[in-house]
């Protein structure tokens, strides 16, 4: 069996290589995302398909490159934080941003079913513009 934070580590190494169908499989089927409102693409997304092909394919057309550095894992019971930043370049200004995030991650039977993510959208934002 496997742990908690290793099916999460596995989650950033397939995010980091593009490499959606991984990603995918780590989830649930009807997994709930959630992403902040001010963040790109900030709404609640339901089920692995819209994750995948509303959000994370979405991100090309507006970054450069986006990266999710997760700096330090915490696990409680079915639930792991990670603790990181974002650092991206958005196409459209050439701006380049570092923010903080925390992720959190519910676990069940080795799938992600939820995501919830907190970070400085104004950061972010301000690199948009």
């Amino acid at each position: 069996m496997r742990s908690n934070i290793s099916i999460v580590k596995d989650l950033y190494k397939a995010f980091s290589k593009s490499d959606f169908k991984t990603a995918g499989d780590l989830m649930h089927p009807h997994i709930k995302w959630v992403q902040m409102e001010g963040f790109p693409g900030g709404r609640i997304y339901t089920g692995t398909l819209s994750v995948v092909e509303d959000l994370f394919h979405s991100f090309p057309r507006s970054w450069e490159y986006w990266k999710s550095l997760p700096e330090e894992f915490h696990e409680s019971g079915n639930r792991v934080f990670v603790y990181g930043k974002y650092d991206a370049k958005n196409l459209t200004t050439g701006k380049v941003f570092t923010a903080p995030f925390m992720h959190e991650y519910i676990i069940e039977n080795e799938l992600l079913t939820y995501f919830r993510q907190f970070t400085d959208t104004h950061m972010i934002q301000s690199a948009m513009k």
